[in-house]
């Protein structure tokens, strides 16, 4: 009776590490194909990984991340309200919601989640830039520099928050500012940044 007992026990944690693996064999190919722009083939792939292991928050946020790419806000803040119910800590979850909302012009939950993300990382460079973008668009300007700031010195690299604050100091008319801001942004590989100097400045840079 103990060696099926035993043999029962031993097939149940071989079943559920082969499981563990399959998920993960989906979310990663679900991650590759969404690095692709496949966004199709990373849905389905993140489904394949959920129906295997319905408690997967990261392959919720994967499949939330594709349907924010394809537009679809709804669907990926649903998927976002899943992997934090399943896992509260999760920042990037909070994050990306907040992105999800900033998309559907819903500024102050969008502020709320980018709030969550940075208490519970204070490192998250990309979350104070977000935070940057939303009080940018609402005109809080003094904030919004506070944030890409912020994003800045976690992450000298960040182009998004040079081009966010070269935007702010545009808007405040400090031109000098500006234009370095959206140099360094265009250093860094962000082309709108690039295109910006050439189309309202006529710098060829």
């Amino acid at each position: 009776m103990k060696k099926i007992i035993f043999l029962i026990l031993c097939l149940t944690i071989v079943f559920y590490a082969y499981s563990q693996q399959t998920a993960e064999y989906y979310f990663n190919r679900g991650i590759a194909y969404g690095e692709q722009g496949n966004y199709s083939l990373a849905i389905a792939n993140f489904n394949s990984a959920i129906k295997i292991n319905p408690q997967y928050a990261e392959a919720y946020c994967g499949r939330g991340f594709a349907y924010v790419d394809q537009g679809k806000y709804d669907s990926a803040i649903t998927d976002f309200n899943s992997a934090i119910t399943i896992n509260p800590q999760f920042a990037e979850a909070y994050y990306n919601r907040g992105v999800a909302y900033y998309e559907q012009d819903n500024y102050a939950l969008a502020i709320a989640d980018f709030t969550s993300a940075i208490k519970i990382n204070p490192q998250y460079a990309e979350a104070y830039c977000g935070r940057g973008l939303v009080y940018y668009d609402q005109g809080n300007y003094s904030l919004a520099i506070a944030n890409f700031n912020s994003a800045i010195k976690i992450n000298p690299q960040i182009a998004e928050a040079y081009f966010g604050r070269g935007l702010v100091y545009g808007k405040q008319g400090i031109k000098e500012l500006c234009i370095r801001d959206l140099k360094k942004a265009a250093d860094l590989g962000f082309e709108l940044a690039r295109r910006i100097l050439k189309d309202f400045f006529n710098i060829d840079y």
